[in-house]
């Protein structure tokens, strides 16, 4: 029987299907029977896409085909999945080891890496004048949670699926007596928190609420009225709130389509609480919501250090509000 590209990528993603979050298989089915498939034919023979057959040239042309000179972030996610289902493949005894075409290239001396696209502190100014003006004349919704990744530096997917019973007044110790911070508790399972499935997802993130937050959510509340969602769809039935990609889209058409994205706003918000704060590291990356990468600090190490988390946010919150950003 011919093993082909179809049968690698079906018995892939059956395989994965129960460790990976329900959206996050969606994810990987329309990357992989879409994007992948879109540019080579299904039934290709995987032994022709072996390294020593030209797979690794043929592979290569795919995925510069999906990139189209300016999405290497989905060539990349591309890249990596069909490098996870020639794995699984070769596991399966259907392709030879040390085949794999979409391995991962050893990097050259002076190889640059590319990061998201992120900008300095100086040039914040003019970034929040972009957004305050408004010039492509986006829905209010997509503003304000813009507005609100810059506030709390949270990535675009967890932010656009904020919901009103996510706020809450959590009760922490301090000075030997209790004490309560409002938060948005995102539980650990939300698309875009980056959890594992398994392992770390049982895990909340936590946004201290500022008074710079608490003015934002009192905006959307009155624009918005009644509704599950703190930024939910007006138009669009894909999602019963703002579409992920709605930031992104904005940030490119007030003009910084070649020097930001939204997922920048993370690297704006740790640059800035490192080098202009002071913040210790530790504070800073409980704040982006990153698991420890130590098993041993994950599984043992659950302080939340919301006090000081607070403390970051009012200070950053304060920094972008001198910087000319209304709320």
């Amino acid at each position: 029987v011919t093993y082909t590209l179809r049968n690698a990528i079906d018995g892939f993603l059956e395989n994965i299907a129960p460790s990976i979050k329900e959206t996050t298989l969606k994810e990987y089915c329309y990357k992989l029977n879409r994007t992948v498939l879109s540019h080579i034919d299904e039934d290709t023979k995987l032994s022709d896409l072996e390294w020593d057959n030209g797979g690794r040239i043929k592979i290569k042309n795919v995925l510069d085909k999906i990139a189209g000179g300016r999405k290497y972030e989905l060539r990349e996610r591309c890249r990596k999945l069909l490098n996870q289902t020639f794995s699984f493949a070769i596991d399966e005894g259907h392709m030879r080891r040390g085949q794999n075409p979409a391995e991962k290239e050893r990097r050259k001396a002076g190889h640059r890496i590319i990061h998201h696209k992120s900008i300095s502190w100086s040039s914040i100014p003019d970034l929040i004048k972009s957004i305050n003006l408004n010039k492509c004349n986006a829905d209010m919704n997509t503003v304000l949670c813009t507005k609100l990744m810059l506030l709390t530096a949270l990535r675009s997917g967890a932010a656009t699926r904020l919901r009103w019973d996510m706020i809450q007044h959590v009760v922490i110790s301090g000075d030997n007596k209790l004490q309560g911070i409002d938060c948005i508790v995102i539980p650990g399972n939300t698309t875009g928190l980056k959890r594992r499935k398994g392992t770390s997802d049982h895990i909340p993130h936590y946004i201290p609420i500022t008074k710079e937050i608490k003015l934002l959510l009192k905006e959307s509340k009155e624009f918005n009225g009644e509704n599950d969602y703190i930024f939910p769809a007006l138009w669009s039935k894909k999602y019963p709130h703002l579409n992920p990609e709605a930031p992104n889209k904005f940030l490119s058409n007030i003009g910084y389509k070649d020097t930001l994205v939204a997922h920048g706003c993370r690297s704006i918000f740790m640059t800035t609480s490192r080098e202009i704060l002071k913040f210790p590291h530790r504070i800073i990356d409980l704040q982006l919501g990153h698991i420890p990468g130590n098993k041993v600090d994950a599984a043992y190490d659950r302080s939340q250090m919301l006090e000081e988390r607070k403390d970051l946010l009012e200070k950053f919150n304060s920094l972008l509000v001198q910087a000319g950003l209304e709320l």
